[in-house]
């Protein structure tokens, strides 16, 4: 059973004294502090993209799969195979299974 989570989008917002956070469409946190030393921007809104990139995930899973099915595939993409399975993976991790 696939795990849920808020739905986006999220958005990361700058707070005071250079912290950011992560919100909800209806403004709940999903990261109360993105704090780190270094590129606290970019890992906020690498946060804030989650669920936008899993839903593209899914989205390229369709697309690597229909792909598979040509039997000319593995002549113009010989990697298809493998990114189906590294995408997969992924969208199996981001769910918790």
């Amino acid at each position: 059973m696939a795990q849920t989570f808020t739905p986006g989008p999220w958005t990361a917002e700058r707070r005071r004294f250079g912290s950011w956070t992560v919100l909800s469409p209806d403004g709940f946190y999903i990261v109360d502090r993105v704090l780190s030393v270094t590129d606290i921007e970019a890992n906020a809104r690498l946060i804030a993209a989650a669920p936008e990139l899993l839903a593209a995930l899914e989205l390229a899973l369709k697309y690597v799969s229909v792909v598979m099915i040509d039997k000319y595939a593995p002549m113009f993409l010989p990697d298809a195979e493998r990114d189906h399975e590294t995408i997969r993976n992924l969208i199996q991790k981001a769910e918790g299974r």
